[in-house]
């Protein structure tokens, strides 16, 4: 009987989840689809979310059921601006955190933080179908730090785990393995673009993921990613995926396995 309802429940699905890891240069913008449900995690800088609003039109996508932005860095949430004209964003998340001083965050306040929004706080969690999303990492951790205070999300379907790092650092990294947070994955999208100051030694061995993915731009000016985390991967024989190398990166999961 056990085995019939895993057959029948595996089986009625009507399509993998995919996870898609934009290109969109200096920042990350990462699509979720799971059946019927969309999600976006944050939207690229202001000067390239037109290239999400092409990827979500390519996708046949003009509404999504949740729009979630990991921390209010330009390079993470200014691309909203190029989706709030023609795109329905569906649920509104973010982390709640005090926005800097500025007219982008001014707009930000009265564009997106309005309508159906809400702030997510550690231990929350979200049911895209058959998947299900958890804050590991929030604001309400009593940081001040923007890094420190993105939120870490850990997206669950079946048997398969990604973990998505937003901007966080080593300090949270250390913070999560000391509260005993799941954090074994088969995918890793590294924390803060693969910036030495995250990836631990620690961290990769208790996450001790298959593949790595670093979502940043070509010669970056703050020279991401780190060649000694870069090294860490390595040793490891994680495999390693770059947007400014190999474009759009996507991975399939059917609950059992994960695929490219």
């Amino acid at each position: 009987l056990t085995a019939l309802l895993w057959l029948i429940s595996y089986g009625a699905r009507s399509a993998p989840l995919t996870i898609t890891f934009l290109d969109v240069g200096e920042g990350e913008a990462i699509f979720i689809r799971n059946g019927n449900y969309t999600a976006l995690v944050d939207s690229g800088n202001a000067m390239t979310g037109f290239r999400v609003k092409a990827f979500l039109r390519s996708q046949g996508v003009s509404e999504l059921d949740t729009t979630l932005i990991t921390h209010p860095h330009l390079d993470h949430m200014s691309g909203i601006f190029h989706l709030l004209p023609g795109f329905e964003l569906g649920t509104r998340y973010d982390n709640g955190q005090a926005l800097p001083v500025g007219d982008i965050y001014r707009w930000y306040q009265a564009f997106f933080r309005s309508g159906d929004y809400h702030v997510l706080a550690t231990s929350d969690e979200l049911h895209m179908e058959d998947a299900q999303l958890t804050v590991l990492n929030s604001t309400l951790d009593g940081r001040t730090s923007l890094n420190r205070n993105s939120l870490v999300l850990r997206i669950t379907h079946g048997e398969i785990t990604m973990l998505l790092m937003g901007d966080a650092d080593a300090t949270v990294e250390q913070d999560l393995l000391e509260k005993g947070a799941g954090l074994k994955a088969q995918l890793l999208k590294t924390g803060h673009h693969g910036s030495i100051d995250s990836s631990s030694n620690s961290f990769l061995d208790a996450v001790a993921p298959d593949y790595a993915v670093i979502s940043t731009d070509r010669d970056n000016i703050r020279g991401y990613p780190s060649a000694e985390v870069l090294k860490r991967f390595a040793e490891r024989n994680i495999s390693i995926l770059a947007t400014y190398e190999q474009g759009n990166i996507t991975f399939h999961s059917d609950g059992k396995i994960l695929t490219r």
